[in-house]
């Protein structure tokens, strides 16, 4: 490895090594090399931790709130989303994710500029309004705006939101409404189709009507994702989760359990299940007038959490939409591939690969970017100027590297679209 020890620390028994290749792909070949060997306990990145008082996360107040945002690593991904945005290393995902719901308030300050208008298949017009409040909810998590002082920050920051309406006051909808909005959103070139809905009474007939739109829109390079279902059932599997080209989503709590209440209510589960997120108490949009949801689930305007595989779906759905953002040219299926194959798994909960890890899936475990990160410089051994002048995203899940940002104001920037000082680096 041509490297050098320069530090030891007796309380955790470890030694600093100085890597005489000072390029990530350098540190890459020596974490390989360390890693297999026998007497290796352990290797990690020797990581800046100083903080400065400039926040880099999103501004958006209710972040605190939103617990699912760490638990998927989304805040890491945002850190190295940005600086590739920021270099022009990446292309923006500028394909809409379609919310097949029940409509989204299209006033909401949270998902101003965001939404493009679908169809209403209630009222029959092209303002897909939400008199229920799970659309708008679901909205949010996908992608509500980010850093913009308002509220919450959605998954995918960059993605547009069409809207189409299915589903009334009640909730309910049909099947044609659902087969009309399905060809709808892919003609419009929506490369995420969220479907926080289910049907358990299908008929054979009824779901290959569901399926044949599926299969249309999948060919046109359509994903699929849609909530699992809430009846805590291991045998019955609910339309269109169950469809094939169909991500089912399952929900998971904070300590990686399926999510339950009371025993009754809970997440399904079993084979059919792709994989999980995050379904237990997430705050996201909520109307800014009353609505059904307002009552019944004593939902305050603006802002609500809400439980259920209908929480998860968006999700995974916004993480999709960050992913494809990187690796804008892979198909559905290379999508879904990745999301399923870098979950975390959890074996006993019986929800499929696992529950989603949004950074992961960007590394796929691994430094397999390195490619895009040309230019960035490795600090190495404390410096105590850079120390004053870097902030550091210091993971505490144990990823392999840091992330350093010197423009404070880098979040809003982005958010706004306007360009910022990316003096970005990793710190090993």
């Amino acid at each position: 490895m041509n490297g050098i020890v320069v530090g030891y620390s007796p309380y955790v028994d470890a030694y600093q090594i100085r890597l005489g290749d000072g390029t990530l792909d350098g540190w890459i070949k020596a974490y390989r090399i360390l890693s297999g060997n026998s007497n290796v306990i352990y290797v990690a990145a020797n990581a800046i931790s100083e903080a400065l008082n400039s926040p880099h996360l999103p501004d958006d107040p209710k972040l605190n709130d939103q617990w699912g945002v760490a638990k998927v690593r989304a805040d890491e991904a945002w850190w190295l989303a940005a600086w590739l945005l920021a270099e022009g290393n990446m292309p923006k995902n500028n394909k809409p994710i379609a919310i097949i719901d029940s409509g989204i308030d299209l006033l909401h300050p949270d998902l101003a500029g965001k939404i493009i208008r679908g169809h209403d298949y209630i009222d029959g017009d092209d303002f897909p309004s939400d008199e229920n409040g799970h659309g708008t909810h679901v909205a949010g998590i996908a992608a509500a705006n980010f850093s913009n002082g308002e509220g919450i920050a959605g998954i995918s920051w960059n993605s547009d939101i069409l809207a189409i309406r299915i589903s009334g006051k009640d909730g309910r909808s049909t099947l044609t409404n659902t087969i009309g909005a399905i060809d709808e959103a892919a003609s419009k070139g929506a490369k995420i189709i969220n479907m926080s809905f289910e049907n358990p009474l299908l008929v054979a007939q009824e779901k290959d009507l569901m399926q044949r739109a599926v299969k249309r829109a999948h060919e046109k390079g359509s994903l699929f994702v849609a909530a699992a279902g809430n009846i805590n059932s291991g045998i019955l599997s609910t339309s269109p989760a169950e469809l094939d080209h169909v991500m089912a989503i399952g929900a998971t709590n904070a300590s990686d359990g399926r999510w339950v209440v009371n025993g009754i209510k809970g997440s399904n589960y079993g084979s059919w299940i792709d994989m999980a997120a995050l379904g237990d108490k997430i705050v996201s949009t909520f109307p800014t007038g009353t609505v059904e949801l307002s009552e019944s689930e004593g939902c305050p305007k603006n802002y609500c959490a809400l439980s259920g595989t209908s929480m998860a779906a968006p999700f995974v759905s916004g993480a999709a939409a960050v992913l494809w953002s990187f690796y804008p040219n892979w198909t559905p299926d290379q999508i879904v591939e990745r999301l399923k194959k870098t979950a975390k798994p959890l074996p006993s909960q019986q929800l499929g690969a696992g529950r989603l890890d949004l950074f992961n899936a960007i590394f796929d475990g691994s430094f397999e970017l390195s490619n895009y990160l040309v230019g960035w410089s490795l600090p190495g051994g404390g410096n105590s100027s850079i120390q004053k002048s870097w902030r550091s995203l210091s993971p505490t899940d144990g990823a392999q590297f840091a992330l350093v940002q010197q423009d404070s104001d880098f979040a809003e920037k982005m958010a706004r679209g306007e360009s910022f000082a990316p003096s970005l680096s990793l710190s090993f």
